[in-house]
């Protein structure tokens, strides 16, 4: 027997080269007498699972995308329920993965932030965390705007159970080399009702056939929150989200045959004293292009160059500092790079036409050469 008590899941969102990647942190209750715990997990790697209570690892095996946790001996948790004849006992674990495949959606080549979602099945507790990156933030005025959920309720009823080999010849869905390796098969009938197949195995036995499933949607609902907490996290943002109570009466007013999915979706957005330095380097090489085109040569203070590189010196280390040493997401970043090296490349020009005034006309003549024979080819 297998009683899931209450979970919550705490999400952290890391950056990662150019993309990002999700830590999910599940912590979950159990009342169990088996001592293999079964684990249906979104596609993940960097999978851990460790007790509670007592403190210790948890080993694991995956089996056609499920997960069976040995708990060894079940006797060492603590009791739950010790006037029955088969006594429950209490596991509390933590699960922790990374998502695979998780989706982080970036508009090039202007838009700041992300746009992400992720979905949670069955119950959860009504509160639970999410960990963005440094420099960012959740976007959102009120409760509703950061963080949109929708959960929708089914119901599924077993139609008939087959052998292996009996539903591979009916149906021929898999074929003879690669159907032990699928462990579901799933297909919508219309909007209301779907069917798919479920292999059974057992951790002992090993194969033991199918069970085909229909399925009917009962119904989708809009899950609303409170406004967040909002709490640093080693200089990060960290969002504890509360489902508004009359939502998640709801929630647990659901019969325990339905099964609960949950969709999330929001918006991370760059906080905005960070745009200054896609400012500060537009504003440099403007100060410089300016100089370039209006300044007499002839009679040139060299001090001003000398002012610019370390200026320019001094906001590349600034930025490297926050980008690459602290971790802060920078907006714009590519393109501050691209305005780092022409800064650097317009003071090395402005170095040239102060120590040799007479190079100023001679580039100005090969730049515009150059163009003509690029129009004429």
């Amino acid at each position: 027997m297998l009683k899931l008590q209450q979970t919550w899941y705490h999400l952290n969102e890391t950056p990662n080269h150019n993309s990002y990647t999700r830590q999910i942190s599940q912590v979950a209750d159990f009342f169990t007498n088996e001592q293999f715990l079964y684990l249906d997990l979104v596609e993940f790697t960097e999978l851990k699972i460790k007790s509670r209570n007592p403190s210790q690892e948890i080993g694991f095996i995956e089996k056609d995308g499920t997960i069976i946790a040995n708990l060894g001996k079940i006797r060492e948790f603590p009791a739950a329920q010790t006037f029955q004849t088969n006594p429950l006992f209490h596991v509390k674990l933590q699960i922790d993965y990374l998502e695979k495949n998780a989706l982080f959606i970036r508009k090039k080549p202007f838009q700041t932030g992300y746009n992400t979602s992720f979905s949670l099945k069955g119950k959860f507790q009504p509160e639970f965390t999410i960990n963005i990156p440094k420099g960012l933030k959740i976007h959102g005025k009120n409760s509703s705007e950061y963080l949109q959920a929708y959960q929708y309720k089914s119901m599924e009823m077993e139609l008939c159970q087959l052998e292996a080999d009996t539903i591979k010849t009916i149906y021929g869905i898999y074929e003879p080399d690669e159907w032990k390796e699928k462990s579901l098969y799933s297909a919508e009938i219309d909007d209301k009702f779907y069917w798919r197949i479920i292999k059974i195995f057992s951790p002992k036995e090993g194969d033991l056939g199918f069970k085909i499933i229909l399925g009917i949607n009962l119904s989708v609902e809009v899950i609303q929150f409170d406004l967040p907490v909002v709490s640093p996290k080693d200089n990060a943002n960290s969002y504890t989200f509360i489902i508004n109570s009359e939502s998640y009466q709801r929630i647990t007013k659901t019969p325990e045959m339905c099964l609960l999915t949950t969709d999330f979706g929001y918006a991370v957005k760059n906080e905005k004293q960070f745009f200054l330095f896609p400012f500060f380097g537009g504003l440099l090489l403007a100060i410089m292009s300016l100089l370039l085109m209006f300044s007499d040569f002839n009679e040139f203070n060299m001090t001003i160059p000398l002012s610019l590189l370390i200026i320019t010196l001094s906001y590349l280390g600034l930025f490297f500092e926050f980008s690459l040493v602290k971790g802060y997401e920078i907006p714009y970043k590519n393109a501050i790079y691209y305005l780092i090296l022409l800064s650097f490349f317009l003071n090395f020009i402005i170095f040239l036409f102060g120590s040799i005034p007479q190079a100023k006309p001679w580039l100005g003549n090969l730049l515009v050469e150059i163009v003509k024979m690029s129009i004429s080819n």
